[in-house]
């Protein structure tokens, strides 16, 4: 597989120090093998650990005010994002590779964002780029370190918006799956609390991501046997781009018909 990445804006230019990138490596998955590196050039260094490859550089800029304002606007993981970066100086691009798949891949740039996090003392959190989220340094390590080990991170893996549109109807959509190889999952008038929708896109994601694209055009997913959501594949109503999962509910007091046979 290719390469992902990740960004760590910075409050100033900085680099962090590979050996104490290293020891923070260590600390948090001793398992990992003992990186071996590469030499390095003017901002940026490199090393593999086991069949992965990391490449760590500084951009001697920051991350643009114009990709990063709507991501501090809809955050809730980097609830003062907004104050925290509007004056950052600088960032690291983080990329990763590993024999794996995708994820193993995301498992393995987590680890690696959480070293450079504690390594280096002006990171401020984690852009992640596949499902464009900003999550702050004490969330992202929070994650990593104790959720990770149990399950899926998916907060921090993957973006999920819930709430009311312009007439008040509930909507909800994902955004990240599609770097695992999967449809995105929408909802519009979704029949529930926007709360309970954003429960919902969360638990469908992990199902997805744990048992493979088992979810088909025209099956029905639901808590229990009397609540059947229809599955349909199409385009987008959320702004999306390619084929997505839709989510359609059966609207309250729609009368039911069945068909018993011909009318003579």
């Amino acid at each position: 597989m290719g390469f992902v990445s990740a960004m760590i804006p910075l409050r100033t230019g900085a680099m962090v120090e590979a050996s104490r990138f290293e020891r923070e490596l260590a600390a948090g998955w001793p398992e990992l093998p003992k990186p071996v590196w590469t030499p390095a050039s003017a901002g940026q260094w490199s090393c593999s650990v086991g069949d992965g490859d990391v490449v760590i550089a500084a951009m001697g800029a920051p991350i643009p005010w114009s990709d990063l304002a709507p991501l501090c606007r809809a955050g809730r993981l980097w609830v003062d994002a907004e104050s925290n970066l509007r004056e950052h100086r600088d960032h690291l691009v983080v990329a990763v590779r590993t024999a794996g798949g995708p994820i193993e891949q995301a498992k393995f740039l987590t680890q690696i964002c959480t070293a450079v996090l504690l390594g280096c003392e002006q990171a401020l959190g984690v852009f992640w780029l596949s499902g464009s989220l900003l999550i702050s340094s004490s969330i992202f390590r929070e994650f990593a370190v104790t959720v990770m080990p149990e399950t899926l991170p998916l907060p921090i893996w993957i973006d999920v918006q819930a709430g009311p549109d312009a007439e008040g109807k509930t909507c909800g959509c994902t955004r990240g799956l599609a770097a695992f190889g999967h449809r995105e999952i929408e909802a519009v008038d979704a029949q529930e609390s926007w709360e309970r929708l954003q429960e919902r896109l969360y638990d469908l994601a992990g199902y997805v991501l744990e048992h493979g694209p088992v979810i088909a055009d025209g099956d029905t997913v639901g808590d229990h046997a009397s609540e059947r959501i229809r599955v349909v594949y199409g385009a987008s109503e959320l702004g999306g781009e390619g084929e997505v999962i839709h989510l359609q509910y059966d609207r309250p007091g729609r009368r039911k018909w069945q068909l018993w046979g011909k009318r003579r």
